[in-house]
């Protein structure tokens, strides 16, 4: 399990009063290939596909700092797995389907 928490890095944290939640990343920024979003939402783990890590950094951090869900697990990964996840155009597209 060391060797998977070395490859990961945090890439956003909220502040206390927001929850002190974190966005993680598995990924280089630099990354040219869609990434999903994974989180924690509900009891359920889910999964958002983006066309860029740009996009999916955006989205994570609107989930870490969002005062409507308590999102958790927040990470960002190479989107390898076409089948699993929902795909969205952008990320303020994927936080309105969020409501």
């Amino acid at each position: 399990m060391s060797n998977v928490s070395a490859l990961l890095r945090c890439v956003g944290e909220s502040p206390a009063s927001r929850g002190a939640r974190k966005a993680h990343s598995c990924v280089p920024a630099s990354h040219t290939g869609p990434c999903d979003l994974q989180y924690e939402l509900g009891g359920r783990t889910h999964v958002a596909r983006f066309k860029s890590y740009q996009q999916a950094l955006t989205a994570a951090t609107l989930a870490i700092f969002c005062e409507v869900h308590e999102y958790g697990r927040v990470l960002i990964r190479a989107g390898t797995d076409p089948e699993s996840s929902q795909r969205f155009p952008n990320a303020m597209t994927w936080r309105q389907a969020q409501a």
